[in-house]
């Protein structure tokens, strides 16, 4: 039995009692799950880490104090190595883990991505919200320009931090290079085959779901070295790292990918197949059988 979040604590109750799970997967684990954990002692429950598993995702948590509700799950599953050092580090966590990545798979594919020349186009997608770095973005762009070439940004999304990014694009001398575009139904809506690349400064992550999926349309993507995204296999041969809160890190990934641009544009069958091989929903469904199994046993 899997369980998404915000789901009301009385009809959960209801639920289980119906069904009689020998193992329930709170995905992730929020404010819900941490109250039923309050008021049963009877269930087996594995927990899902949303983020990098550190202090300052506690964002998330909703206020809730995860170092005393944590011990009380029987297994947690992290979506990197990164997020399991730091619960074991920094919430003391010491029981069973593992790390399974998400299941990802194609509807219906949309084309490949597919530029071999760079017009110095690029764009952000995502919540616009502080953890996802945009004000570092912002603020690295004139430099961007000075030393790479008349780079713009779109910045597709909304959020909380939507006026104050266009006010700091104004600030800082660059609103007639960004432009924000607002929300998007879907990846596939976003129009990338008209950009060079995604751009991803987050502070933290998970990993990032937009993330998987400009790798699995070809996209060349310039991320932040935070979260599990550089610690997929063969992934650094086909995305570019930078440690985020550096403007010249950001500025010297950037360039690296316009400098091996020729490289980058013919890649993008090989980034599709990173993702068909390491997310493919089977490999991952049998991995979290394992899983389940082993705490069970």
């Amino acid at each position: 039995m899997t369980l998404y979040e915000d789901k009301p604590l009385r009809k959960l109750n209801e639920l289980i009692d119906s069904w009689q799970p020998d193992l329930i997967h709170a995905v992730p684990y929020d404010k819900t799950i941490f109250q039923l954990l309050h008021h049963r002692h009877d269930l087996v429950i594995v927990g899902t880490e949303p983020c990098d598993g550190s202090l300052r995702c506690g964002w998330w948590y909703s206020g809730q104090p995860l170092q005393e509700v944590l011990p009380r799950f029987n297994g947690v599953h992290v979506l990197s190595h990164r997020a399991l050092h730091n619960l074991r580090v920094e919430y003391g966590w010491d029981g069973p883990s593992e790390v399974i990545l998400p299941p990802f798979s194609f509807t219906a594919p949309w084309p490949l991505w597919n530029r071999k020349t760079p017009i110095y186009r690029l764009f952000f997608a995502g919540r616009l919200a502080t953890e996802k770095g945009i004000e570092q973005l912002i603020g690295s762009l004139a430099q961007a320009r000075r030393v790479i070439a008349p780079i713009s940004i779109d910045i597709w999304g909304t959020g909380p931090e939507e006026d104050y990014l266009k006010r700091l694009a104004i600030v800082a001398g660059v609103s007639s290079w960004i432009n924000f575009r607002g929300g998007f139904a879907s990846f596939d809506k976003i129009p990338f085959e008209d950009y060079d690349a995604m751009i991803l400064p987050s502070w933290f992550e998970g990993m990032p779901y937009v993330f998987i999926e400009a790798l699995s349309s070809g996209l060349p993507t310039v991320v932040s070295s935070n979260g599990g995204m550089k610690e997929l296999s063969g992934v650094e041969a086909l995305a570019h790292f930078f440690e985020p809160g550096c403007q010249d890190a950001l500025v010297s990934a950037l360039a690296n990918l316009y400098t091996h641009y020729a490289v980058n544009a013919d890649a993008p069958d090989l980034r599709r197949r990173l993702v068909a091989d390491q997310f493919s929903p089977v490999v991952v469904n049998e991995r979290y059988q394992e899983f389940y199994r082993s705490i069970l046993s």
